[in-house]
């Protein structure tokens, strides 16, 4: 039985976003904030990352304040198993 798809992006989830900003991918992962570890891409559920993507599905387009400006991602996957 294959695993259940993630509809949303939420707590406890790895994300994968394309930055359109960068033109690049990469995966985070959402914990709750004494899990965090920015350095190896565990993002707290506090931060205006977070608080963007949680809820978004793979495909939506969601911005967030950053210390330069403005970001803005493509939603590419979602799930809670280690991504390929």
């Amino acid at each position: 039985m294959a695993p259940k798809k993630i509809q949303a992006v939420s707590v406890g989830n790895w994300v994968k976003i394309h930055d359109l900003d960068d033109d690049e991918e990469e995966v985070f992962y959402l914990v709750e904030e004494a899990a965090a570890e920015p350095a190896r891409s565990r993002i707290s559920t506090h931060s205006p990352f977070a608080q963007a993507v949680m809820g978004s599905k793979p495909g939506q387009v969601v911005s967030f304040p950053t210390p330069g400006g403005k970001s803005t991602v493509k939603i590419v996957d979602t799930g809670k198993e280690q991504p390929r």
